[in-house]
């Protein structure tokens, strides 16, 4: 970053709002520091809360905790018998009639959304049909398969196409 210099000339002319008594500045400097204070606080409750719940997560999601009223042993599937898995692909990119049509198109970067609603590339229909995108539906589960965002996942709450760096999980009959 660039180190700026100030003159005292350039600040001479400057007009600041000054409360009129001290004992109003002070009362001012109070709150706000009272309020620093207090956001400080709430970030280490929130903090605190997120443990808590990352640590309810690893034993609800790993049975090691059952809710209330759930009994029976869990039982581990593969997900290939679970759902169905694919990913897409990239049309050539030396073909510009492949792009900028009216199918949004999903890469891994998307997928730090979180929650998918909205991307900047599209595809034609021409360039869907001469590539290996694969269409998804609204609600698809998208993990990023490698690259930067490996791992990440994302719910897509758009129809749209997937390139090949993304996976697609559709659940069978769950």
């Amino acid at each position: 970053s660039a180190l700026v210099h100030t003159q005292k000339w350039e600040m001479e002319g400057y007009k600041f709002s000054l409360p009129p008594t001290l004992a109003e500045q002070t009362a001012i400097a109070t709150v706000l520091s009272d309020t620093d204070a207090l956001i400080q606080s709430l970030d280490r409750l929130i903090s605190k809360k997120r443990l808590i719940k990352h640590g309810a997560m690893q034993e609800l999601l790993t049975g090691k905790r059952r809710l209330l009223g759930f009994s029976g042993e869990w039982e581990e599937k593969r997900l290939g018998d679970i759902a169905n898995t694919f990913s897409g692909g990239t049309p050539s990119t030396s073909v510009s009639s492949f792009y900028g049509g009216e199918i949004p198109w999903v890469t891994s970067s998307d997928l730090n959304q979180g929650a998918v609603d909205e991307v900047s590339g599209r595809l034609t229909i021409e360039g869907l049909n001469n590539s290996s995108a694969k269409l998804i539906e609204k609600g698809t589960l998208l993990i990023a398969l490698y690259g930067a965002t490996a791992g990440v996942s994302a719910i897509s709450k758009i129809e749209a196409a997937i390139n090949q760096a993304v996976l697609a999980i559709v659940p069978i009959n769950v």
